[in-house]
């Protein structure tokens, strides 16, 4: 055997030996290799020296995520909060220490709160914590069973979000549609919303009732709003459109639509088309009036304005004539 076959076959068993020295300390069935020049455990030290720089390192990952890590035992009682979860909470060193969930949860609350954490999911659960200075505070929950090193479910295991500030965003989102609904509600005004990478374009219900159709039955694709439009206007409205499309930015539309029940109603309205950075069309949004009677009251007005031009006219025809007679 060669010089350099004889040290790979040492190596590989003093790898293997290795292998097996390690698996017998981390399986416990020795305590520690003692080096023969030291007589030092050196193996066990090392061993040692690894495990307390894994905990610091975790220890610090805990400390400063933003993520609140609450772990409480079998009983319910918190054992460890990290600096997050204490600072949602107001809580000041351990003073937490011993206390359960429900002890921060209105009592309305609780219920919810023991169902769920009774069946930990992958489901996140919404609820308000009371703080230390009694202040709610809006969190999201989202649990996990905390198994010991047999294998057995010895308690939970919580990581909490606040989500006070999305919330408190999202309930004034929520009032400003209720406004914006309530004002195109009150001033009937239909939206639509195009998106030309999915070719799917969205009606609001007044849109729906403007163009004489049930509620929730347009099929949601620019041909079937095109086959809505009074055929005489169809191709000066797809012209429109699709100028728009080339060039972005506003355009106006105006068409006439024949409902179910024969009668002509007159739409009109505004939209603008949004290009992508390649000049492509992306989306495009739009609102939508029915101005049947404006155009009407517009129609009756000019016809009377008319009249009374020709009155005028036919006046001072009259009044000429008779001075022609008077002479």
């Amino acid at each position: 055997m060669s010089p350099a076959h004889s040290r790979e076959r040492e190596l590989t068993q003093r790898l293997a030996e290795a292998e097996a020295t390690i698996e017998a300390l981390l399986s416990g069935q020795v305590d520690a290799v003692v080096d023969v020049q030291s007589h030092t455990p050196v193996l066990l030290a090392k061993a040692q020296a690894a495990l307390r720089e894994s905990e610091e390192r975790y220890r610090r990952i805990l400390e400063t995520t933003k993520e609140g890590v609450w772990l409480t035992d079998g009983s319910g009682a918190t054992t460890f909060m990290n600096r997050s979860m204490r600072e949602i909470l107001g809580c000041n060193g351990n003073a937490c220490h011993g206390m359960r969930h429900s002890d921060f949860v209105e009592e309305t609350d609780r219920p919810r709160l023991e169902r769920y954490l009774a069946a930990p999911s992958a489901t996140a659960l919404d609820i308000q914590l009371r703080r230390g200075n009694g202040e709610l505070v809006w969190v999201e929950f989202h649990t996990a069973p905390s198994v010991n090193h047999d294998g057995v479910v010895d308690g939970v295991l919580a990581m909490v979000t606040d989500v006070s500030e999305r919330r408190h965003i999202l309930d004034a989102l929520r009032t400003a549609e209720e406004r914006m609904r309530f004002a195109l509600s009150f001033a009937n005004i239909g939206i639509w919303d195009q998106d030309y990478k999915t070719g799917r374009l969205q009606w609001s219900e007044i849109l729906e009732a403007q163009f004489g159709i049930p509620r929730g039955s347009f099929e949601g694709t620019a041909e079937a709003y095109s086959r809505l439009i009074h055929p005489e206007d169809r191709s000066e409205v797809s012209a429109t459109i699709a100028s728009a499309m080339q060039t972005g930015g506003e355009f106006r539309i105006r068409h006439r639509v024949v409902h179910p029940n024969g009668s002509t109603r007159v739409l009109a309205g505004s939209a603008i088309v949004l290009l992508d950075e390649r000049g492509q069309p992306l989306r495009a949004v739009g609102i939508v009036q029915d101005v049947t009677e404006r155009e009407n009251l517009e129609l009756q007005y000019q016809h009377s304005q008319k009249m009374e031009a020709v009155g005028q006219l036919a006046g001072g025809v009259a009044h000429d004539f008779n001075n022609i007679l008077c002479v």
